[in-house]
């Protein structure tokens, strides 16, 4: 029996079927069966796949014909029998190495059930060329979060290997002809709710992307829609015969990801029938919106200008839900209270966290219905004209914004007499598209100097006049600090992640953190608080104490008062407000050395940091550092007893509100 099953279904590809057929026979790893299952039979594919039958691993199966390939898949698969089963495109290529890879990956690490990799473009013409990823920029690398897998199909069909008991378990592909194009995408859901999904960086096949072979003619956005409703709705109701991985009781946060998703196309679909209706605009009706959008503005205004003898703030943020950036907005707000800013919302937030908070302080304007995409460009003409004349037409009117690409869209509309500001948190992409609109900027703050160092670089690594640096701020976040402060003792040593299960959060590696740990030490306690269940890997949440979101401030005060030590496994960041929650109660942090965090972190002194790249290699190291702590009383005490006082010399910063009031009420300069 051959380790891998090479899975090859074929349909009228003749001319191109040799080509991949001959990639299977080059690859460097040997052991494997190749069954091409053609969907139907005819002489020509039989005479291209002739020569390649006299290797004996190769089986040609001509079958009844279908239309579609879910049909040949499983009856390909049906004839195997190998503990691997790898899938492959009649017209697409394998390069060399792309066997060995895969199978050294997913040998080394056995919860792995779904294995990916990153791929070329090739549009069919003269050589394969290898000058395009098919993820050029950040391709996705490692394990691979189940919530990133239902945002977006990232498995590349001629990329996948599984493992052959993880799809016994999952039923095999849906032969609905409705879901032709998607049903591979629909098994991934299904199997990767069996263990870990990967994806390996390095572009191990040639994805042939030639009109004259694509099957995709045709595919309208309303087909596509249906498609994917269908994917979801199939993939959590499983087939007859085997009940979808996705309906078992522990994977219930994963089916609620499944069903936000389709949820949220059937908004977009919504969107999208809107759009359709709208969409092409007249130069007429162009005008007329415009006009009725600045009718808007102009009676927006006279509300605006009712008191005039304080400045119109208008504050555009993206969200009011949980995260460490919305806690700092809401401090920000609170500042400038006595001033009621105009607080806009741009993006739809997952929950309710802060927008109390933000209604307290500010006067909350959600348009994020508007603002999202898809909409219609009547609605979007609408919501520019009504902003852009409102503050325009605002008196001493100053514009704050933040994570927000609308804030950057809507500069170039805004008067020479409205003072502009942005804050940047941590670089995360924004600050390029940002990058072009810096000379309409007033001021910008950075919350640390590895902003400030951040743009420095940027700018002249693009040739921007190095006196825009002057206008750039510096104010650092801050939290309260207990006054009193008392060494917690190690009788019941707990370990705390605070955070939301965001693919940069890199959440499952806690869940295997905390698996290793408390094999080692069962008394240790995981509490994890955030909306992280569907991050952690399904064989490590029995080791973790998950308490979902908290809100109140008093409520998380009490769970920092009970922790030792706090971790964080992020890919990048600014500086986490956690950190600085923590410390400020003598939670020892331990964290990845990215973003601003090594400006406060000192590495043995009051915290540890984590400078491995490899993921592997950072588990073994948090597991190294947090087992080593927790058994030195001592150590730990010294530790916890310097994080206070730091927090109360550095985080304690009085001049917060003083800073922001300042910068975001004086006038603005000529």
């Amino acid at each position: 029996m051959a380790l891998v099953d090479i899975i090859i279904p074929t349909c009228n590809r003749a001319t191109v079927l040799p080509e991949t057929l001959k990639s299977v026979q080059e690859q460097t790893f040997s052991d494997w069966r190749c069954f091409i299952a053609e969907d139907g039979e005819t002489p020509a594919t039989r005479a291209a796949v002739a020569p390649f039958l006299e290797d004996s691993r190769f089986t040609y199966l001509p079958g009844p014909h279908v239309g579609f390939p879910a049909a040949p898949r499983n009856r390909a698969i049906r004839q195997g029998a190998a503990p691997f089963i790898a899938f492959l495109d009649d017209d697409d290529l394998w390069l060399p190495e792309k066997l060995a890879e895969q199978i050294h990956c997913i040998e080394q690490h056995p919860a792995c059930v779904l294995l990916g990799a990153n791929a070329y473009r090739w549009n069919g013409r003269g050589c394969p060329d290898k000058s395009t990823p098919f993820f050029p920029q950040d391709p996705p690398g490692g394990t691979i979060p189940f919530e990133t897998l239902v945002g977006c199909n990232i498995i590349i069909n001629s990329t996948a290997m599984i493992r052959r008991s993880a799809f016994c378990l999952s039923g095999p592909l849906n032969e609905d002809p409705r879901l032709a194009l998607c049903e591979d995408y629909e098994l991934w859901l299904r199997i990767a709710a069996l263990g870990e999904a990967w994806v390996l960086e390095k572009e191990l096949v040639i994805y042939r992307d030639a009109p004259q072979t694509s099957i995709r003619e045709g595919l309208t956005p309303h087909i596509f829609y249906k498609k994917l409703v269908l994917v979801f709705s199939s993939a959590l109701k499983g087939s007859r015969a085997v009940r979808s991985p996705l309906a078992y009781p522990e994977n219930r946060q994963l089916a609620v990801l499944c069903r936000r998703r389709l949820a949220k196309l059937r908004v977009e679909e919504l969107q999208r029938k809107f759009l359709l209706m709208h969409g092409a605009v007249s130069k007429q009706a162009k005008l007329t919106v415009i006009a009725f959008g600045r009718l808007l503005g102009r009676l927006a205004s006279f509300f605006i200008n009712l008191d005039r003898s304080r400045p119109a703030i208008f504050m555009i943020l993206p969200y009011y839900h949980t995260g460490g950036a919305e806690r700092v907005h809401a401090d920000i707000i609170a500042c400038l209270r006595d001033y009621r800013p105009w607080v806009i919302i741009v993006r739809q937030s997952n929950n309710r966290a802060f927008k109390k908070v933000f209604a307290r302080a500010g006067r909350l304007f959600d348009i994020s219905f508007f603002c999202e995409r898809n909409r219609s460009r009547i609605v979007e003409l609408i919501m520019l004209e009504f902003l852009t004349t409102a503050i325009n037409s605002a008196d001493n009117a100053i514009v704050f914004g933040c994570n927000a690409p609308f804030f950057y869209d809507i500069l170039p509309l805004l008067s020479e007499k409205v003072k502009k500001i942005d804050l940047i948190h941590a670089f995360d992409g924004l600050e390029m598209y940002s990058l072009p609109r810096v000379p309409l900027l007033d001021a910008r703050v950075g919350i640390n100097q590895k902003v400030l160092d951040g743009l420095t670089a940027l700018y002249q690594a693009n040739g921007m006049d190095q006196a825009y640096l002057k206008k750039v701020h510096i104010i650092e976040n801050s939290t309260s600090v207990p006054k009193e402060y008392h060494v917690h003792p190690l009788d019941k040593p707990t370990v705390m992640y605070v955070g939301r299960g965001t693919v940069e959060k890199r959440v499952h590696l806690v869940g295997k953190i905390a698996r290793r740990c408390v094999s080692a030490q069962p008394a240790l306690r995981f509490l994890l608080v955030g909306d992280v269940y569907a991050s952690v890997l399904p064989e490590d949440r029995q080791f973790c104490s998950f308490e979902g979101e908290i809100f109140d401030r008093k409520a998380m005060e009490g769970l920092y008062k009970q922790s030792h030590l706090l971790i964080l496994t992020s890919a990048r960041e600014g500086m986490p407000l956690v950190i600085m929650e923590a410390m400020a109660h003598g939670v020892v942090p331990i964290a990845t050395d990215v973003g601003g965090i090594s400006a406060h972190v000192a590495d043995g002194t009051n915290g540890f940091l984590v400078r491995e790249q490899d993921e592997e290699a950072i588990v073994a190291a948090f597991v190294e550092k947090i087992l080593e702590i927790l058994r030195n009383q001592e150590e730990y005490a010294r530790i916890s007893l310097n994080a206070h006082p730091y927090a109360v010399n550095n985080f304690t910063n009085d001049n917060f509100c003083s800073a922001y009031v300042e910068l975001l009420t004086s006038p603005k300069k000529p």
